[in-house]
């Protein structure tokens, strides 16, 4: 019986990571689906959150919870609860994120502990990256098919921009399975995503996803050839954007991105070489910088980047600057760096190393050009697998070192 329980609990907390690799896209189809159904459909919403209760609940026994990880979770809710003491000026936005913040996206923290220390967690990452190419693939047959997203779903874009930077991960994660097992679908699907993204009018995101797929090619090729085939690959893209073949491909792409409704701002961009202007993001940085000025040591709170400059701050850096001053603004982005590359170092197989990577570019990296942590619900979980990666790691260490006393 118990062996039975602790099955079931392991099932159930395979489910609830896939759940949460899916939540951002995929998610949104069956939510849209789940709205068709009567009765029912009138409380997707619900329906969805009593999954992921049932889900938690079953899974418990898979969860890890240390100690010390249990201690700053307080912390982080007593931080929120001072500030709407302190800062009524902001309840509206606290309101808005904190129920979010810490119910949806703070608990992801310990999901990627618990999957961290699973001993089927390769197996969890290569279900990942299923889902990953079903993601790809059903984003680009939909916007196809619809142009843009249904009525039912719409809330949950912000326009292709989000829709770019949520597809990211999955992106990320497949190009690392193209470069560790080379086949035809793997690389078309590397070449596609890149493509869409670029369709979509975000840059940030192309950007992100060009840089990691140069990365993994330099990591995933050991050979004595690699540097060659680096200079070969480098050396072709320069020699097209220099080439008319370059600006005949971004017309060309121009065309088709306007044929399916997508946004063509990048194209714009591209085409008239503007693709490096800021979109009025240097306007929200002077008016953050001279807050940061201001007060360089406490900073201004939770969320004082939307009352000061009317807009998130696109900059992590930036954002925890002004919210909890230079000084600890930058212990808490050094920390999460620390963290972040120990965790990576301390992943014990390729699948694990191969995740970490894409969520470190697609989760973390992506918050220096858009987003706010506080809507990130990957990083958290990011930051939850590379903890456990580190413990894994000084265990496997201790362990050693006590065997050879």
């Amino acid at each position: 019986m118990k062996n039975t329980l602790n099955f079931n609990s392991q099932k159930a907390f395979k489910i609830l990571v896939l759940l949460v690799w899916i939540q951002t896209i995929l998610m949104s189809y069956i939510r849209a689906v789940i709205m068709r159904i009567p009765i029912i459909g009138n409380y997707p919403d619900a329906l969805i959150a009593l999954v992921y209760i049932t889900l938690i609940v079953i899974s418990l026994k898979a969860i890890r919870i240390h100690k010390k990880d249990f201690l700053i979770m307080l912390f982080v809710v007593l931080c929120f609860i001072l500030q709407w003491i302190f800062y009524q000026d902001r309840a509206d936005y606290l309101d808005r994120y904190s129920a979010d913040f810490l119910l949806g996206i703070l608990p992801l923290y310990f999901v990627g502990t618990s999957m961290g220390f699973s001993g089927e967690r390769d197996g969890i990452i290569r279900q990942m990256y299923l889902l990953s190419i079903i993601t790809i693939i059903a984003s680009i047959i939909y916007r196809y098919l619809f142009g843009t997203p249904m009525d039912e779903i719409a809330s949950l874009y912000e326009g292709s921009m989000d829709q770019a930077y949520k597809l990211l991960p999955h992106c990320c994660l497949v190009a690392f399975y193209a470069i560790k097992r080379t086949n035809i679908v793997n690389v078309a699907l590397t070449v596609i995503g890149g493509i869409y993204l670029l369709m979509l009018g975000t840059r940030g995101a192309a950007l992100l996803y060009l840089i990691l797929i140069a990365l993994l090619f330099i990591i995933g090729n050991r050979s004595k050839w690699f540097i060659a085939r680096i200079v070969a690959v480098f050396g072709g893209i320069t020699v097209f954007i220099s080439s008319s073949w370059y600006d005949a491909a971004i017309l060309w792409f121009y065309q088709k991105a306007q044929q399916l409704g997508l946004s063509v701002r990048i194209f714009d961009k591209l085409l008239s070489g503007s693709a490096s202007q800021s979109s009025g993001r240097d306007v929200i940085r002077e008016k953050l910088f001279a807050a940061i000025r201001e007060n360089p040591f406490f900073g201004h709170g939770l969320c004082s980047d939307r009352i000061i400059a009317n807009s998130y701050a696109h900059n992590v850096a930036i954002e925890l600057w002004v919210e909890f001053g230079v000084v600890i603004g930058s212990i808490l982005l050094l920390a999460c760096i620390v963290i972040l590359f120990k965790g990576y170092l301390g992943a014990d197989s390729d699948e694990m190393k191969g995740l970490v990577l894409a969520l470190i570019f697609s989760c973390f990296l992506k918050l220096f050009l858009s987003g706010s942590y506080l809507d990130e619900r990957l990083l958290f979980f990011l930051l939850g697998l590379c903890v456990a990666n580190m413990r894994r790691k000084k265990d496997v260490k201790e362990t050693a070192y006590e065997e050879t006393l």
